[in-house]
């Protein structure tokens, strides 16, 4: 009950230095006081079983003191005022008192509210009225809440700096002039009909409103009084401002959490849900079938082949550990991959308050997971069938893939097993560092690349192939090297022997034609000079011309066969 009162009382006289306030129960046994009250009259505790309001008056005047208590409840809309002489452990002298039916934030009377101050100090003040005046002055300016006094005819008596303050008034301006002059216009205004309430009713009223005219938010409490009512005011702007804010975020949060695909879903520790996005609340009733409400157990949507990872990650999560996992869930006809957050929540101290619950459906992303994983493998088996090195190159040079035959050929040329990740000119011998990178800008302009390089001992067939995703952006370069030390070998094989036959036709051509020249030029000569014996000659020179002519045609066949021989390579 002391949360509720001190939450329907002002803090100006909560904690108030002048006013001592005490509020009873309807049997008179005081339930609540504030710290003035405690001071006055010697309370140590703030426990107030037993204890009267009868404690803070003087035996003389209990009867007084009863009478008003029992009157006030009687008619709870009655004020009633009286000046009582205080206990001896209080000092003595004498005290103003004004009591009103207390009613709790549900309108119900449950008690009595007992407002009072001194009229008198040591030097008996209540026989010296302008000593009185002058304190309760002090006293009122020293206040942080707005206070001033209307009489019967609507006029201000009085009104503190505070006040001042927050109606941008001064004291000048309002002191024996109407509210309503003061404040001309505010007809439709709440205080209008809480002010008249207050005085024609004799009953305190609590409320609170905005008031354009001072670009303010107010909290007001009027109670009726010997003069007319006592108004306290409290600016209460800035709160209102945050609260606003406060709800401006909190409604932005909501349309980001409801905009997302995630469930979100707030526990408490004692696994009570606060709140839930709109994607938890669907796939909840989705899923199990039942609508979800704040204030439900979460533990009535747990599946059993996770409960142990639940409380295990929500513990920690209550001890300040977020924790995020992945895991496929088993329905009845389905499964379903989620990754699962759990996440600390804090209030505006740093204490954890609960547990943020998320989990999203990967389902989708993990069998796109399983395919590509199926796909690598066909291609790594692919890359792997062949006796081509192989590698994928990033646009930066980075190695993102090797073969089997890449990961030998490198390790064993340089001494060193490649990485994903690597420099692929690492791997370059310097000589061709600068060729290399040439071609490789080439290959990123999407021109082919294929060039024959020797690196002392081997040869190698260099290939550079651009490379593009699905939607054609180019993603790296297919580096190929081949080893052709074989084939290099048998082409110059090949070519040995060409320039060998082309040397045996060369001889064919000139060292062998030209004794058959000779030869004849020779049978040329016998016939044109003549011999001893003309028949005899005659049949040995056309035997030898014969002779000489068959090996000049056979001269002439193996040229020919020799240039054909010879004709790949042209």
């Amino acid at each position: 009950m002391m949360d509720e009162i001190t939450a329907l009382l002002p803090g100006l006289l909560l904690h108030s230095p002048t006013y001592f306030l005490a509020v009873s129960d309807q049997e008179g046994s005081c339930v609540f006081a504030n710290e003035t009250f405690k001071k006055r009259f010697s309370l140590s505790t703030g426990s107030f079983e037993g204890i009267t309001l009868q404690t803070a008056v003087h035996p003389d005047y209990f009867e007084q003191c009863t009478q008003a208590l029992t009157h006030c409840l009687a008619n709870p809309e009655a004020v009633e005022s009286l000046q009582m002489r205080k206990t001896d452990k209080a000092g003595g002298g004498w005290a103003q008192w004004s009591f009103s039916a207390f009613r709790n934030g549900s309108g119900n009377i449950v008690g009595v509210c007992c407002l009072g101050h001194d009229l008198d100090d040591n030097e008996n003040t209540s026989h010296n009225p302008k000593v009185l005046i002058n304190r309760v002055a002090i006293a009122m300016d020293k206040m942080e809440d707005g206070l001033f006094i209307l009489d019967r005819d609507w006029c201000f008596e009085k009104a503190n700096s505070a006040s001042e303050q927050i109606m941008g008034k001064t004291a000048q301006e309002m002191l024996g002039k109407s509210i309503w002059q003061v404040f001309p216009g505010t007809d439709g205004y709440a205080h209008v009909a809480q002010f008249r309430r207050a005085m024609d009713e004799c009953v305190t009223v609590h409320f609170e409103e905005y008031r354009p005219d001072l670009q303010r938010w107010l909290t007001v409490v009027a109670y009726p009084c010997i003069e007319g009512i006592t108004v306290f005011l409290r600016d209460t702007t800035a709160r209102h401002q945050a609260q606003e804010q406060l709800l401006h975020s909190e409604n932005k949060l909501r349309a980001i959490l409801n905009s997302t695909t995630d469930n979100n879903v707030l526990i408490d520790p004692n696994f009570r849900i606060l709140s839930f996005n709109e994607m938890a609340r669907a796939n909840m009733l989705h899923f199990f079938g039942r609508q979800v409400y704040e204030g439900d157990d979460f533990r009535n949507y747990l599946i059993q082949e996770i409960e142990e990872t639940f409380y295990q990650a929500f513990a920690k999560a209550l001890q300040g550990e977020k924790t995020e996992l992945e895991w496929q869930l088993n329905f009845e006809t389905f499964k379903v991959w989620f990754r699962f957050g759990y996440y600390p929540v804090y209030d505006g101290s740093g204490r954890i308050i609960g547990v943020s619950f998320n989990s999203t459906d990967i389902d989708e992303k993990k069998n796109a997971q399983q395919e590509l994983r199926n796909s690598e493998h066909i291609l790594a088996a692919i890359y792997n069938s062949t006796n081509d090195a192989s590698c994928f190159v990033s646009p930066g040079r980075k190695i993102l893939y090797f073969n089997k035959v890449a990961y030998e050929m490198m390790k064993a040329r340089y001494g060193m097993p490649p990485k994903i990740g690597d420099d692929f000119s690492s791997y370059l011998i310097p000589e061709l560092q600068r060729e290399h990178k040439e071609h490789f800008k080439r290959a990123l302009h999407g021109e082919t690349i294929q060039v024959e390089r020797s690196d002392g001992q081997d040869w190698y067939l260099f290939s550079l192939f651009p490379v593009y995703d699905s939607q054609g952006t180019l993603v790296g370069v297919a580096e190929n090297a081949n080893n052709i030390t074989k084939s290099k070998q048998n082409e110059l094989r090949v070519q040995m022997q060409n320039e060998k036959l082309r040397a045996i036709m060369w001889q064919q051509c000139h060292e062998v034609r030209r004794p058959v020249a000779n030869i004849l030029g020779l049978v040329q000569l016998l016939k044109t000079d003549g011999g001893t014996n003309g028949q005899y000659d005659e049949i040995h020179l056309q035997y030898l011309l014969q002779t000489t002519e068959e090996l000049d045609a056979i001269i002439h066949r193996i040229v020919s066969q020799t240039i054909e021989s010879d004709l790949p390579n042209h």
